[in-house]
């Protein structure tokens, strides 16, 4: 069920879903933006309402009043756990919900691919006369397994490394 939570979450259009940008997004992310009638009463969304500047005096939280009457969003994975567990003593559980997020946490990653090219290298010999491959006589053969990691933003290799497999 937690499974499927998360891939509905993942693969979602809702302003709040979609890819995961980093792993702390499991458990959540503030929206500061007004979703008006985009939420519908079953959407796992929290939100609270931030009230007017006031006029005078001081103001005690700036860095949520810096805009009037803005409504703060808050939706995660954590959030769609609550239609995971099926009673409310499993709901209210803190250690129980934190396992399907540190597991996820520990074994996962969302900005960067890391790929595996299994390569295999053949060294040899086409007459001049061939029109294709099936005249290509193999001299030697070596096996390379390149490891890649790649961020998926930029496209940038952050590391690879070159292993040959004896065979």
């Amino acid at each position: 069920a937690a499974a499927r939570a998360l891939i509905a979450r993942t693969t979602g259009t809702k302003v709040w879903m979609g890819p995961l940008t980093n792993v702390s997004e499991l458990a959540g992310k503030l929206i500061g933006k007004d979703m008006g009638t985009a939420v519908q009463p079953t959407d796992p969304v929290y939100s609270s309402w931030t009230p007017p500047l006031p006029t005078t005096g001081t103001v005690r939280n700036l860095d949520m009043e810096l805009r009037t009457g803005l409504t703060w969003h808050y939706s995660g994975f954590s959030a769609d756990l609550d239609n995971v567990f099926s009673s409310t003593k499993d709901k209210k559980n803190q250690r129980l919900r934190e396992s399907v997020i540190r597991a996820l946490a520990d074994g996962g990653q969302t900005r960067v691919w890391n790929l595996l090219i299994d390569l295999i290298v053949q060294t040899g010999r086409i007459p001049d006369s061939a029109r294709d491959l099936t005249r290509f006589a193999k001299d030697g053969e070596a096996r390379v397994w390149v490891h890649l990691a790649i961020d998926r933003f930029t496209g940038e290799i952050l590391d690879k490394q070159l292993e040959w497999v004896p065979e």
